[in-house]
Formats: structure tokens, C-alpha cells, sequence
């Protein structure tokens, strides 16, 4: 696999500097998923538009879409980023765990939210109707549905990214073992 060098911040272009000083600011350092997208003029601003917008979902909901679709998709980066982000949201590693392993059974919500998400993502986006149901039935909205669903497109974009360009982890070993 091919892995294709990350922008760095000399190199970033005046519209991309402003996110580099903002996560040198705010983390100490540039996500590699952010040097690898500065690589376009135009992508880390739409990118970044669209992951940092508000959503009906809180954020364990999003957390939980994110390990969903990442371990569907098999990327280590997005998968370690979504795991970094719940355990600093206060969900344990065996939480985790079960999120990844599809066997959600801390929450029945959260379950079925997970489904969904499955069922969309292995389906091509033709989850079946029951299964839309009970997701439904357990207190979701359509609201709700429609942001899951840019979720999972937020998701799968990095997903791709990263697999497709080698996007080394931001912390070598990672969380690897989830727990």
C-alpha cells in the first residue's frame, strides 16, 4: 500500500493554515487526516465544514456511527480516532468493545442504532424496513435518521481516505486492542 506524504505546516496553503493554527492551538499537533486532506485546496475546508456541523445526535451517538462504520470498513485510522474520542466521552472499554464487535448490550437505544447503521452501510443504504422500525420505535426521529445517515457519509469518506492514501495513526500502537 501506498502511503502518500502529509502536508506539512510550511507547506499548507494560506486557506488550509488557519485549520493547521487551529489544531496546533487546540491539540499541540495536525491530525494526519487533516495533513492528508490539505493536500487539496478546497477538500479540508468542505471536510471540516461538514464534520464539525450540529446534529440531532448527541455525541456517543456519533461515536457509536463512527466505530460502527469503521470496523465495517476496516480502517484502522478512523477506527482509532472514533475510539480516542468516546473513551474521552466517558465510555469504557467494554463499551467500546461491544460497539465494535456489533453486540451493543450497555444500552438497547444504542443498539438499534447500531443495527441501522450496519444495515445501511453492508446494504448500500437499503436497510430493511423492520429494522428501520425499531429504530423508530426506540424513541429516534426522522431528524435523527438523516443525521445518522451524513454520519455515516462523514465516516465513509474518511474511511476511504485514509485506507486509500496510507494515513498513518496519529499515535503510533494506538488503540489497537480497544481496551
Amino acid at each position: 500500500m501506498r502511503q502518500f506524504p502529509l502536508i506539512k505546516y510550511a507547506e499548507v496553503s494560506a486557506v488550509n493554515r488557519k485549520y493547521f493554527d487551529h489544531f496546533n492551538n487546540k491539540l499541540g499537533s495536525i491530525p494526519n487526516l487533516y495533513g492528508m486532506l490539505a493536500h487539496s485546496e478546497q477538500a479540508l475546508d468542505a471536510y471540516y465544514s461538514l464534520h464539525h456541523h450540529a446534529l440531532s445526535l448527541n455525541t456517543i451517538e456519533r461515536v457509536i456511527v463512527g466505530i460502527v462504520v469503521a470496523s465495517l470498513n476496516n480502517s484502522p485510522y478512523c477506527l482509532d480516532s472514533h475510539i480516542m474520542v468516546g473513551k474521552l466521552n466517558g465510555l469504557s472499554n467494554e463499551e467500546i468493545n461491544q460497539i465494535v464487535e456489533g453486540t451493543i448490550i450497555f444500552n438497547e437505544r444504542y443498539h438499534f442504532l447500531a443495527n441501522l447503521v450496519t444495515e445501511i452501510v453492508v446494504g448500500k443504504g437499503r436497510p430493511r424496513e423492520q429494522t428501520v422500525q425499531r429504530f423508530l420505535e426506540a424513541g429516534y426521529t426522522v431528524e435523527n435518521m438523516v443525521d445518522m445517515i451524513v454520519c455515516v457519509a462523514d465516516t465513509t469518506f474518511t474511511n476511504f481516505l485514509t485506507c486509500s492514501m496510507g494515513v498513518p495513526l496519529d499515535i503510533p500502537g494506538g488503540n489497537e486492542n480497544h481496551a
